[in-house]
């Protein structure tokens, strides 16, 4: 069950630019908590809703952090690596998020 929750957000959104699950849509409230503004709350609480949900996944997106993650600092990780791919916010807020952790955080090749 849960990696079927986890599949339906990584794919939500499909290919509709600016949808309701777009980088786009969502980044900004993740911005918004980042900086400590009170001015997004909604935007906020769904930035924080998706951000669970990868932490909790971690396994299953194929991220290996070197300890328990702080959500702050996974969310900085998140944020940043979007930022600087502008070009992709277009793309499901939820795939977008797993690269930015698959490769802040890469797992061990199996021996």
């Amino acid at each position: 069950m849960r990696a079927l929750v986890l599949v339906m957000l990584l794919l939500a959104g499909g290919a509709a630019a600016q949808g309701p699950d777009s980088t786009a849509a969502i980044l900004p409230g993740c911005q918004a908590h980042l900086q400590g503004r009170q001015d997004r709350r909604e935007a906020e609480g769904i930035c924080l809703g998706r951000l669970a949900v990868l932490v909790a996944n971690l396994d299953l997106i194929g991220a290996c952090p070197p300890a328990e993650p702080r959500l702050r600092t996974t969310l900085q990780i998140i944020v940043d690596y979007m930022e600087k791919r502008s070009e992709r916010w277009g793309e499901p807020f939820g795939r977008f998020g797993a690269e930015a952790l698959r490769v802040a955080w890469p797992c061990p090749a199996p021996r």
